[in-house]
Order: structure tokens, then sequence, then C-alpha cells
């Protein structure tokens, strides 16, 4: 060989294999590429891709596999990123053909010879395009072979359960539903059944199989353990599901998440989002205040014992549970400042006041609390039960006119009408205010209606 083309003798027989490849030669070509393994193994490896590639633009599956398995018997002498190629162009081939046998032979040497990382990465897609392709016949047994020689706990047998299940929801194989779905539970660790739970309530949701993600989520909660982010998924599941049901069951299914050791933040965050959708059922509001001190005497998160205090104080004003209400002020609320427990204080003992068949009283702290508020540099406060910002006009002229009609009842006729006087005034000015607002101008004028504004 002249010695001056030396840099260009890879180049050189790559043209020759293209030549040889141009005439049809393909059994030539192939034999001369395997020659050149031992002598020169660079452009060995560019001219079996091209080989590869030549089968390919042609559709030959058969040569193609062929070929590989010709790559494949030259053992140790491969490197491993061509081996690897080559295991995955042989795979790919045997399943064009739809020859079973020497898919699942290709799978086995797969799992052999390549890492586990690059092993169920290709496994991964190949099967998973079967499924998107609607190919199930042929992807059913690769999956019960995958299964099978897979030890448990490692990422092969991870990787079935997960085809598995993608199967199953791509088919709606309902029957075969709980069984996949319960090994993917037992079998992925929570960074992988996280995700995939997620995508199996949004496909369950879509197939109208609301049972299902009722099940599913409930088996989660009670089973799945220290996979934390999956159980706190499924815990918010499982009780929309009960709720959208029955909104009794919140209570309970809230109650069975804390005994099921789901975490007290968690559970918290689910009573504080449903919270305000239980008011017009008194019973719930008092279980759920039942249930709330006993989060609170598990949970150490302090935002979510803030939300919880402030929800169960309201439950406790809601029920007319006004000794528990005055009680928790006065051991204050976390995250709530001075001024708040100035305004919450007062007005909790009027309302005890009142019930308590005690009106002067009532008057007084009645009075104290609308002290505070024109002190106070807070202009509105936003009520989320009913989603209005009420003015401070507004705020005082409802608590006036309240002090009025107390003291029509004692009765106080004189000092009923300075009250009453009072508020026409706060509401003159709330009513300006609101104009704004449609909502709001409805509420406030049907509240003064009998009052001449």
């Amino acid at each position: 060989a002249n010695p001056r083309f030396a840099a260009q003798k890879t180049r050189f027989f790559t043209l020759k294999i293209e030549l040889v490849l141009a005439q049809a030669k393909e059994a030539a070509a192939e034999d001369l590429v395997i020659g050149a393994w031992p002598k020169d193994p660079q452009a060995a490896k560019e001219t079996s891709v091209l080989i590869h590639n030549h089968y390919l633009q042609r559709n030959n599956q058969a040569a193609s596999l062929a070929w590989c398995k010709r790559l494949l018997d030259l053992g140790p002498a491969l490197p491993e990123d061509l081996r690897n190629q080559a295991l995955g162009w042989r795979l790919t081939s045997a399943l064009s053909l739809a020859d079973q046998a020497a898919a699942l032979a290709g799978m086995d040497d797969i799992i052999r010879l390549m890492s586990p990382e690059e092993g169920t990465k290709l496994l991964q897609q190949t099967i998973g395009d079967l499924i998107n392709a609607g190919q199930h016949a042929l992807a059913v047994p690769l999956i019960a072979h995958l299964t099978e020689v897979a030890p448990e706990a490692t990422p092969y047998r991870q990787l079935a359960v997960l085809l598995n299940m993608r199967r199953v929801l791509a088919t709606a194989d309902w029957a075969h539903y709980t069984d996949a779905f319960n090994a993917c539970v037992a079998q992925l660790p929570d960074a992988h059944l996280f995700p995939l739970t997620r995508q199996i309530y949004s496909s369950l949701l879509k197939n109208n199989r609301k049972d299902l993600v009722e099940q599913s989520s409930k088996f989660i909660v009670f089973s799945a353990g220290v996979k934390t982010n999956s159980v706190n998924l499924a815990a918010r599941q499982w009780v929309e599901c009960g709720v959208s049901t029955d909104k009794k069951l919140l209570p309970e299914r809230l109650e069975a998440l804390l005994k099921a050791n789901v975490s007290p933040v968690q559970v918290g965050s689910l009573f504080d989002r449903y919270f305000y959708e239980m008011v017009n059922d008194l019973d719930i509001i008092r279980s759920l205040c039942s249930l709330g001190e006993r989060i609170l005497a598990v949970c150490s998160d302090e935002a979510t014992v803030s939300n919880l205090k402030v929800k169960i104080l309201d439950g406790a004003f809601i029920v007319e549970n006004y000794d528990l209400a005055v009680q928790m002020l006065e051991k204050r609320i976390p995250g709530k400042d001075q001024l708040w427990h100035d305004m919450s204080l007062p007005k909790v003992k009027a309302h005890r006041a009142l019930a308590q068949k005690n009106p002067r009283e009532a008057v007084k702290y009645f009075r104290e609390f609308m002290d505070c508020w024109i002190n106070s540099k807070q202009e509105e406060e936003y009520d989320p039960t009913s989603g209005i910002a009420y003015s401070k006009e507004w705020i005082l002229g409802r608590n006036a006119n309240r002090i009025a009609n107390i003291l029509d009842s004692i009765p106080d006729k004189a000092e009923a009408d300075k009250a009453r006087e009072e508020a026409k005034n706060y509401f003159r000015t709330a009513i300006k205010k609101a104009a704004a607002d449609a909502e709001a101008t409805k509420l406030i004028k049907e509240e003064t209606k009998d009052m001449g504004l």
C-alpha cells in the first residue's frame, strides 16, 4: 500500500464497500467487513453501520437480522457501543418480522450483555413504541418474558410492571388492571411510581373509571408506606373521590389518612382545601373541628398549624362553640398579629354573651370590636365563604345596627335609636364604596332595605 494514502485508508475502504453494495453484492460486502475487523477495526466499524443502513433503506429486515447476528458473533472483538447498537438493531428487525423467538432471544442478550441502565432504556423505547402503535400482540409476550426472566427489585422487573401497566391502559384491559396496578405499587420506587400514578389517574378519568381511581388511590394510601410523594397524591385523589360522592365522607377520610400515618401536613392541606365548602353542614364542621385538634397534636409544621387553628376557630364560631373560640384566641393563633387578636376576641365574646342571654355585655364587646376597627388602618376584610370584600364602614354599620337591635330587645329605645342612626351614617359611606361591585352592592342594599337608605 502506498504510504502517501495511509490517512485515507478508511475512506477508501468505505468507498469500496459502497461500490460492492451498489452492485447488490451484499454477501461479498459483509465478508469484506468481517475480514477487516482484525486489521482495521475503525474502518470495519464504520462500514458495519453502512451495511445495516443499506438493509434498512431496502426494508430488508431478514438480511438486517442476519447481519446483526454475524456482528454479535464477533464477541469481544466488537466494540461495546457497536455491540449495543447491534443488539437494538436485531431486536427491531425481529419485531418487524414478527419473529417472536428471535425477539425473545434478543431480549435475553440485551439483559445479559448491556448495563441495566442502557438495557432498560432500549427495551422501554422499543416495547413502548409497540404499545403506542397498537401492536399489542407483539408487546404482550415480550412483557411476559421480561417479567419471567428479570429478578425482583431490579430495573428490568420494574420496567416489566411499568410496560404492562401502559399496555393495560392502552387496551382498556380492566380485567387485568388491579393486578397490574398493584404490581407497580409493589415494585416501583417512589420516583417512578409518582409520575406513573399521575398518568394513571388521568387516563382512568378519561375512560370514566372513577371507581378505579378511588380503588387505586386507596390502595396506595394504605400499602405504599414510605413512598411519600405517591401516597400524598393518592391521598388527594381518594379524598376528592369521596367528597365528590358525599361531602359527609370528608371527616371520615381525613381521619383514615391520619391513622394511616399520612403526613399531617398533607392531611392539614386537605382539611384546609375543603373546610369552607362544608360551612352549611354544622355536623361536618363539628367533626372537622374535632379532627383538626387531633391533627394539631401530631403536626409540627408552623404554617399548617396556623392554618388549622384559623379554620378550627372559624368552625367553633360557625357552630356557636364560643367557649372554644375564646380559649383559642386567648392562647393566640400562630401567624396572626396583635390587631387581629384584638378584633377577634371581643367579637367572639359578644356572640357568647348573646348566646348566654346577656345583651348589655354583648353590646359592650361589640363596641370594643368596633373601636378596634375605628382605630386600625385596615380598610376592608375579605370573607372567604362569600368572596366579598367588606369595607370598614360596612363592618361598622353592620355592628352598629346589631347593637341597635340588641338594645331594642332589652328594651332601651333611646340608645337603640342612637345606634341605628350611627349605623345609617356608616352604611351611606359603605354603599358608595361598594358601587363598583355588583354583588357587594346587591348584598348591602338587601341588608339596609329597612333602614330607608
